[in-house]
């Protein structure tokens, strides 16, 4: 083999690996997404299934090297999520578009105005 035909092959070999490299590029998710088994499921529902899943691995008959991390890490996980719950803003009423009353509603008989001065000052 001489130099020319050693040099073609090796020019069609890197031919060939830069094809291979296009078409697997095409058949790969861009680089900002990422790949997950649960893109079917909103955040908060895939925080809460992570952590039944680390409870679900943590009941299983594995050494406790495994076993150890494993609670823990379904300990933690199921404290952030109830953490979460207590910290959550409550949901917002849903708006209807038919007002429900037709008239004003007026304050509260107990609710004083306090902005002016004298109205702040305590009594002894």
């Amino acid at each position: 083999m001489n130099t020319t035909q050693a040099q073609l092959k090796k020019d069609s070999l890197l031919l060939r690996m830069a094809a291979d490299r296009q078409r697997l590029n095409a058949w790969t998710k861009p680089a900002g997404q990422r790949s997950d088994l649960l893109d079917f499921a909103d955040p908060v529902t895939q925080r809460w299934l992570m952590t039944g899943g680390l409870m679900l691995l943590s009941a299983l008959k594995l050494p406790t090297f495994l076993k150890v991390p494993l609670r823990t890490a379904a300990t933690i996980s199921l404290r952030n999520r109830v953490a979460a719950l207590f910290n959550a803003p409550p949901p917002a009423a849903p708006q209807s578009e038919t007002p429900t009353h037709s008239m004003p509603m007026a304050t509260a008989p107990h609710a004083v105005d306090r902005s002016h001065p004298a109205d702040r000052a305590v009594a002894p």
